[in-house]
């Protein structure tokens, strides 16, 4: 266990600006129209939080600030100051968890390695800790100790941080993939941290003395479900997302696992997920989920029966969600740069349910494991790989923004066009002009092993594709 005390740096500045309503029935939209040419939003608005204001509060990982919103008006105030950078790379912040802090005040959690807090006066400090620069500190929650619990994704470790800037890391998790990639945390109902394995593929929990148990990895039909957010439902067990798995799960505090499959969608590749992601539990006793690939606001009953609810903005993405002082639901559109709500007027709408899926019960063995060595045989696998590489290459710092943005879309397009094994000359195209750009930045953004590294797995899709070489 390592510990070390932060340093905190005080930031304070504001943008106001009016929103105008929109009504998408039964859910409602505000859309972010900032005033301040300077301070132009596209920000990807990530994590949402009710704060004790009675506002709601939001990361903006693109825009690298923090927002909020008051739920009578559709107000919206960003704190345009840029936050800081968290490691010697240079790289913003990027916050992306957010919660509220037992001093009442908002804490989030920046990749760049940064713990920052922010009061309802809009006065940010920021705790820099040689511990966490490098770690990426993804989601953090209140615990009941009275201190801040976070994930660090890339350091593999649960850390715990003192109202007054202490932080406290805990051994690595046990079981390494070699990265586990923890993702979101929650205070479950036995009093302990609960949290998600993004790569690891399990459910972990960790005691406030710091010490961890691992649950047995997730099935799927790949070696990754991608567990994502978690959250406390109404029935005493914990609630969690399976981004790339297509599901719901639940695990009771004992560690009993039951998953329940959404509907597949088509329009989703490689797999057929929605992408769900955020969770919470809402004002009617049942879960609350977003699905950011598949456009649309879902909701799952403690028995497992599943409704979803499409969102009007067309590839919005919706993320983080949760339950607002108004008794409303509100959750952030990462791709439309917008703030939606879930209206509950009088008796909850119950919409027509999509067929309740089967349950399906906690495997008594785990699934085999792939060899790591065997490279994946589906060309949609490898791009997703890919994809992973080119955002923990932004996350790290080794390329900027900008950058990232490009080759992200250009592998974006890609996926979408792949279809089996077979060539598709838009995915070809999108593949070659990818590798023509990783080549122009050898040597500026990335090491000439890092561009080759990255042109190699990208040359590898086009074999598997059939793509026609060029003379």
């Amino acid at each position: 266990m390592r510990t070390g005390t932060a340093l905190g740096v005080m930031l304070v500045a504001l943008l106001v600006s009016p929103v105008a309503a929109q009504t998408i029935d039964p859910i409602n939209g505000f859309a972010i129209e900032p005033f301040n040419p300077a301070c132009t939003l596209d920000g990807g608005p990530t994590s949402i939080i009710a704060g004790r204001d009675g506002n709601l509060w939001f990361t903006e990982r693109f825009g690298n600030k923090i927002g909020r919103i008051a739920p009578t008006s559709g107000l919206i105030t960003e704190f345009c100051q840029v936050l800081t950078a968290g490691n010697p790379s240079g790289i913003t912040g990027s916050p992306r968890g957010i919660t509220v802090g037992p001093d009442g005040n908002i804490w989030f959690a920046e990749v760049s390695g940064v713990i920052g807090r922010i009061t309802s006066a809009g006065v940010i400090t920021e705790f820099a800790s040689d511990l966490i620069r490098d770690s990426g500190p993804f989601a953090i929650t209140a615990g009941r100790d009275g201190n801040l619990w976070f994930t660090e994704f890339f350091g593999n470790r649960i850390a715990q941080i003192t109202p007054a800037g202490v932080v406290t890391e805990f051994p690595p998790l046990p079981n390494p993939a070699p990265l586990n990639g923890p993702r979101a945390i929650t205070v479950g109902p036995d009093g302990n941290l609960w949290f998600t394995e993004y790569y690891g593929n399990r459910i972990g929990r960790v005691t406030p003395a710091g010490v961890i148990t691992e649950f047995p990895p997730l099935s799927s039909p790949t070696s990754l479900s991608g567990p994502d957010s978690i959250t406390v439902g109404p029935d005493g067990n914990l609630w969690f997302t399976e981004d790339s798995g297509n599901k719901i799960g639940r695990i009771t505090p004992a560690g009993v696992i039951t998953e329940f499959p959404l509907p597949p969608n088509l329009n989703c590749p490689p797999n057929g997920s929605n992408s769900p992601l955020g969770i919470t539990a809402g004002p009617d006793g049942n879960l609350w989920f977003t699905e950011s690939c598949g456009n649309k606001v879902g909701r799952i009953t403690p028995t497992g029966d599943i409704a979803e609810f499409a969102v009007a903005t067309p590839g919005s993405g919706p993320m983080g969600i949760t339950l607002g002082a108004d008794g409303n639901l509100w959750f952030t559109e990462s791709n439309s740069n917008k703030i939606g709500r879930v209206v509950f007027a009088g008796p909850p709408v119950t919409p027509p349910p999509v067929t309740p899926p089967p349950v399906i019960p906690p495997p008594v063995t785990p699934p085999p494991t792939v060899p790591p060595t065997d490279p994946p045989a589906d060309p949609a696998a490898m791009i997703r790989d890919l994809m992973a590489s080119v955002e923990g290459s932004y996350l790290k710092g080794n390329i900027r923004e900008g950058f990232e943005r490009s080759l992200y879309a250009k592998l974006r397009n890609a996926l979408a066009a792949v279809k089996g094994q077979r060539p598709d000359p838009v995915a070809c195209n999108a593949l070659t002009a990818f590798s023509n750009e990783v080549q122009a930045q050898s040597g500026k953004q990335l090491t000439g092993e890092q561009a080759n590294q990255l042109i190699r797995a990208a040359s590898d899709i086009v074999t598997r594709l059939g793509c026609p070489t060029r003379g």
